[in-house]
């Protein structure tokens, strides 16, 4: 039997369609995926959303990319082809004795995974008499397949016989467990595909996002061209006639790029990553080095707002016109309390001689006691993040940074987007369910330190427009920036006076303490 015959069959999935009208599009493009003979109505279907003109029954797809918007139905087919793959497909007779045909059912994390599974153990209920084993994430069949849900850690992919693999949500695709690798979707397809049978089959599913990564160059390579992979690029209202389109307009006034792209499955141009991966690893040039007498050490924070980000800290100095990133330290969520995090980071600062840490608002706020307590005082950057991320960007490309050598930190770097903003200035944000706290510590402590000011000799008492004429101008730039120090330190000190703290002047703290 084909898929579409058992999804339509009333005795096998038929009950979970009972508007088959509403699926002749899935319909047609899962008989496309098997290379079954089509109806004119389902021909016209295959050139509209693949772009091919040519189709040849008997020619089945052992790959597949399904590109469709929100709400389209994209799970429930997936679970449709995962039992199929399990139970009909006829796979799991090429198996020798005592071994397992898995099909996966992967995601960036399992929860997310979860959704297609659910519908894999409804479906699964109508042949409960085969099944052998089920628990949270697997169910096993007597004739030796098992259906299994996991992360999409390419390490978990290796050395199982792999009937078939379908991936979630693949221009997302990012790992908890994987953050140290730069191209977490890439290195699992490319892990995948040695382990699948012959004839068995790779579904990736997923809505758009930026023009990057294996969903956008799989479409770029095989969308209207006659090749041996397929590409199926089709909309929410294309592939679920009875979705709300009110619901889509609403969402076209508020935000249309998003929502060309979360239902009309139009790739975010508008997005474009912060800066190339070649470019930063062109700066990764040494290893992590201990602190030098005689060198003045900058250290920024980056402290953790939830139960999933890590808390980080890196220090850097300046070296002429080249700031070096010396350390930086992450401890990931859960492994300590407050007080462990602040001992740990103040421990390190310390050890480079940094008499205060740069921080985020948020973490200035919130944390300023802990620290204060513990001999090493934050102060709040004054620089919003995403111009903290633009200007590291910039001193990365112009080659004025050495950082270290670290795939963790390549990978989350890989995890920023640029996008224009209002008034013309360019944004920064994070690709969704990514993770970048690491970089966001390095590069607040880049741009600190590319700010140091090199001290100028006092020059004789005269007039300050006659002084001008005397200096030249990186000594004029030197003195501007020292004086726009100056006036935030004279506002933090109002803040802290106005809070109740001491403040640098005043109290017997002379204004230049950290020196």
């Amino acid at each position: 039997m084909s898929i579409v015959e058992v999804m339509l069959d009333q005795d096998l999935f038929g009950s979970y369609f009972p508007e088959p009208e509403t699926w002749v599009n899935w319909m047609a493009f899962l008989d496309v995926f098997e290379g079954q003979d089509l109806t004119p109505a389902q021909l016209e279907a295959y050139q509209k959303f693949t772009g091919r003109t040519k189709y040849e029954p008997g020619s089945p797809f052992d790959t597949a990319y399904v590109i469709s918007g929100r709400r389209s139905g994209k799970s429930r087919i997936a679970s449709v082809v995962a039992v199929y793959l399990a139970l009909f497909s006829g796979l799991h007779e090429k198996l020798s004795p005592g071994e397992t045909g898995w099909v996966l059912i992967i995601a960036g994390k399992k929860e997310q995974a979860q959704a297609i599974f659910g519908y894999v153990k409804a479906l699964a209920q109508k042949f409960k008499k085969d099944i052998i084993k089920e628990n949270a994430d697997e169910v096993w069949f007597a004739n030796g397949t098992a259906i299994k849900v996991t992360a999409g850690t390419w390490r978990g992919v290796r050395g199982a016989t792999v009937l078939g693999c379908l991936v979630d949500e693949l221009a997302f695709l990012r790992s908890d467990e994987e953050r140290w690798t730069a191209n977490p979707a890439e290195e699992l397809l490319r892990a995948i595909r040695p382990a699948i049978v012959k004839h068995g089959k790779l579904l990736a599913i997923s809505t758009v996002y930026a023009a990057r990564g294996p969903l956008y160059a799989a479409w770029k390579k095989n969308w209207g061209r006659d090749s041996k992979t397929l590409v199926w690029l089709a909309t929410t209202p294309d592939m679920n006639p009875t979705f709300n389109q009110a619901k889509i307009d609403e969402e076209m006034e508020e935000d249309r790029a998003n929502a060309l792209s979360e239902y009309y499955s139009q790739w975010r141009e508008d997005l474009q990553t912060l800066i190339e991966s070649s470019l930063v690893r062109a700066c990764m040039m040494k290893e992590e080095m201990p602190p030098v007498p005689g060198l003045r050490y900058t250290a920024f924070l980056d402290l953790s707002g939830n139960k999933s980000d890590s808390h980080a800290l890196a220090i850097c100095h300046k070296e002429k016109d080249l700031v070096v990133l010396d350390t930086f330290l992450e401890i990931e969520p859960g492994r300590g309390t407050v007080d462990a995090v602040v001992t740990e980071f103040s421990k390190l600062a310390k050890v480079f001689g940094v008499r205060e840490i740069s921080a985020d608002a948020f973490g200035a706020e919130w944390a300023s006691e802990p620290f204060r307590r513990a001999g090493v005082p934050l102060i709040k950057s004054l620089m919003p993040a995403s111009n903290i991320f633009l200007n590291a960007a910039q001193l990365i490309r112009s080659g004025k940074v050495a950082l270290v050598f670290s795939e963790r930190v390549l990978s989350q770097f890989m995890c920023l987007d640029r996008r224009p903003g209002p008034g013309g200035v360019d944004v920064v944000q994070k690709v969704p369910g990514s993770h970048v706290d690491l970089v966001n510590a390095i590069c607040g402590a880049v741009v600190t330190a590319s700010l140091e000011v090199v001290r100028v000799p006092a020059l004789p008492v005269i007039g300050h427009h006659q002084a001008d004429r005397y200096l030249s101008k990186p000594i004029k730039d030197a003195r501007r920036r020292e004086e726009v120090q100056r006036n935030c330190e004279d506002e933090m000190d109002d803040f802290m006076h106005q809070d109740g703290h001491a403040t640098r002047v005043g109290q017997g703290i002379p204004r230049k303490w950290w020196q």
